[in-house]
């Protein structure tokens, strides 16, 4: 069963690079059907796939779709339009990542060598971001300052994390030579997080913050974590898993305060992810169920719900905007992936 529709899980070969206590929150909270909303299918352009992974809180989406002739790309969704954003010069691909209030749009995207590149589009124009002095890089996220950051090869053909700023990228390093590292969200106040792996392939989710980069704990029994979502405070969701035989098993996570608390798995399963979350606290991702579905959550006020799919059997919300709009991907009734945006009644902008 495919959890993770992340595009390098969909789309393998698109991109060079693929990667203290718990408190069972989601265990204690009742759970239904997202009772009001509507999920409207984001159809492919042209192709049959589509996956939205960001939304700003002017409703504007940013995620990959692809063409009639099958190709990735970037797309900016506004006022009920699909754009395609093209591609690099002499590129054929591209995948986009993040979008902030402005409604620029971050992603990467190939050139005309083959490489994998960063890019920003801003006003109609695709731009090349460059690297760390390799030959490939990413980005993931974009704050409403227009700060980027993703990761890029060094000169030493290394990954690592990078802060795009004013036009300069800046290399956040890794906690070991030899290492790699990524990094996927960024807040208003530059506050940063990612995954960082080491040697041996473990992994550790961290948080930059003025200048410094620090490991966060993962939860007990999980050795490895990805953090993929950062609030305007600095609170972050991410997932921890370990490998049992041959099987993945995972748990959502929220870092606050310095604390992290153990999501757990809300619907029976032994999956759950967290991608999103928003400036109000809510928390988005997917969780498996005890019959084997992926379906798609919200954890909001203490309720975890669960939303429907688009006639399928899986869901995934990988973003929400601070009025509850939310985004992610959802299978069909012809097992196609498509985008799809919920919308709720707007919420109170108040913490719950």
């Amino acid at each position: 069963m495919e959890r993770n529709h992340k595009p390098w899980d969909l789309a393998p070969g698109v991109s060079r690079i693929f990667i203290l206590g718990t408190l069972l929150i989601f265990l204690a909270c009742p759970y239904s059907a997202l009772a009001e909303g509507v999920m409207t299918d984001l159809e492919p352009l042209g192709g049959t796939y589509s996956a939205a992974y960001a939304i700003n809180n002017r409703g504007q989406i940013a995620g990959t779709s692809t063409n009639e002739f099958g190709q990735l790309r970037a797309f900016l969704y506004s006022d009920g339009a699909m754009t395609d954003l093209g591609t690099l010069p002499g590129g054929t691909l591209s995948w986009a990542w993040g979008i902030n209030n402005r409604g620029q749009v971050v992603g990467g995207a190939t050139d005309r060598d083959g490489y994998t590149r960063a890019f920003l589009y801003d006003k109609g124009v695709m731009k090349d971001l460059s690297t760390l002095g390799g030959t490939d890089s990413e980005a993931y996220g974009i704050n409403n300052k227009g700060q980027i950051v993703g990761w890029a090869q060094t000169a030493d053909g290394e990954y690592h994390a990078f802060l795009y700023d004013k036009g300069v990228m800046t290399d956040l390093h890794t906690f070991e030579s030899g290492t790699t590292s990524f990094a996927i969200g960024i807040n208003d106040r530059g506050q940063i997080t990612g995954e960082w792996y080491t040697v041996s392939g473990s992994s550790s989710a961290f948080l930059y913050s003025k200048g410094g980069m620090t490991r966060l704990p993962t939860l007990t029994g999980y050795s490895n974590a990805y953090g993929w979502g950062i609030n305007s405070i600095g609170e972050i969701v991410g997932n921890a898993y370990k490998v049992v035989g041959q099987e993945w098993e995972s748990r959502a996570f929220l870092y606050s305060n310095g604390s992290m608390t153990d999501l757990g798995t809300p619907f029976g399963g032994s999956y759950s992810e967290a991608f999103g979350i928003n400036n109000i606290g809510q928390i988005v991702g997917g969780a498996e169920t005890a019959s084997g579905e992926f379906l798609g959550f919200l954890y909001s006020k203490g309720i975890v719900t669960y939303l429907e799919t688009l006639g399928g059997t899986y869901s995934v919300v990988n973003a929400i905007s601070d009025a509850g709009q939310m985004v992610g991907v959802s299978t069909t009734s012809e097992e196609e992936y498509h985008a799809f945006l919920y919308t709720r009644p707007r919420i109170p902008p108040r913490r719950p």
